[in-house]
């Protein structure tokens, strides 16, 4: 009866263990939401470099949902700071693969849209390189439907970056 009741402990035991981890995790992937948020440019690096911990933890419905509308607003508020923009743009390419079906990818051409337009080079090259792994995703239709017509924009764009990302895309 003794043995009984150590077996049921330790199993009550990993089960809190568990639940604690879990619980931590979560923990984790709040305050990096929140540093995306934050003022501070290194805490808005530190969660931007881990954008693919957040999509593991969130799933591809919630990334979809939730994080890839609020990256496309943080686009907005970033776009004068090179390190951070540059760091997106890889990210979102990485973040392709956390997004279930590779039809999901479509859904990050909007930031990487706004990402285009960059006055550095740098970032510029990022955004092309992310959104050539999203167009080798997506498919067919969506090409057709989304990926090009973001490219004939860039072309026809007002901004000679717009236009030299365009060229990029086209190669």
């Amino acid at each position: 009866m003794n043995s009984a009741g150590t077996e049921t402990d330790q199993v009550n035991q990993q089960m809190m263990m568990e639940e604690l981890d879990e619980l931590d995790q979560i923990s984790r992937v709040a305050l990096l939401i929140d540093d995306l948020s934050n003022e501070d440019p290194s805490a808005k690096l530190h969660s931007i470099k881990r954008l693919t911990q957040i999509a593991t933890l969130l799933g591809p419905e919630r990334c979809i949902e939730e994080l890839i509308p609020m990256i496309t607003e943080l686009v907005d508020k970033i776009d004068n700071n090179p390190e951070l923009m540059m760091n997106l743009a890889e990210q979102l390419g990485k973040l392709s693969d956390f997004l279930g079906p590779d039809s999901n990818s479509v859904h990050l051409l909007r930031p990487l849209e706004s990402i285009l337009p960059a006055d550095d080079s740098v970032v510029r090259e990022k955004a092309v390189e992310s959104l050539k792994i999203v167009g080798r995703k997506i498919s067919q239709q969506s090409v057709f439907d989304e990926y090009m017509p973001m490219v004939k924009r860039m072309r026809k764009g007002d901004l000679f970056s717009m236009r030299i990302s365009a060229c990029f895309l086209y190669a």
